[in-house]
């Protein structure tokens, strides 16, 4: 586990602890296997190497799929509040308009195309809007295809180019 949630051994015992804890996963998890693991408990994982990682930008695809209601509870509340996050531009793909509801701006695509953008409330409350009506339909799920791809982040991100970025992956 240790190796897995640090690959490059970049932090002390202590913070991985703590990552565990905030992640829910528990610090007496530090020296188990990470094959016994669920989905669920390998998405709470890749969180916590995310937050032990500084990045400016951080791709979640589908971070709440294939989980159970409470670890889609712990997530939820991280992508919201990790302080870690607060400071980097989040990329979020998702069929679950819980997922992405707190977002700055929300991409809806249809068969590989951008059919509207904009911040989520007033999407939602716009009867004519794809995500309105996607949302009436599906009542929060979106869809079959990832239909929807939020952006949120901080000011000063925009112009960021490839090479002066760290991206991550979940």
């Amino acid at each position: 586990m240790k190796t897995n949630l640090d690959p490059f051994g970049e932090h002390s015992e202590p913070a991985l602890e703590q990552v565990l804890d905030e992640v829910k996963l528990g610090a007496s998890l530090l020296h188990s296997d990470a094959f016994a693991l669920s989905h669920g408990e390998r998405q709470l994982l890749t969180l916590g190497r995310m937050l032990l990682r500084q990045s400016r930008i951080r791709i979640f695809d589908e971070p709440t799929s294939n989980i159970d209601a409470g670890t889609d509870r712990v997530i939820q509340h991280l992508l919201r509040s990790a302080v870690a996050f607060r400071s980097s531009t989040q990329l979020t793909i998702a069929h679950r308009l819980q997922t992405i509801l707190d977002c700055d701006r929300i991409l809806v695509m249809d068969n590989g195309r951008i059919v509207e953008i904009g911040p989520p409330q007033k999407l939602l409350s716009d009867p004519e809007s794809s995500l309105s009506r996607l949302e009436s339909h599906g009542r929060g799920i979106i869809g079959e295809e990832p239909l929807s791809c939020s952006i949120s982040g901080n000011e000063g991100t925009e112009g960021t180019t490839q090479q002066d970025c760290d991206i991550q992956f979940i």
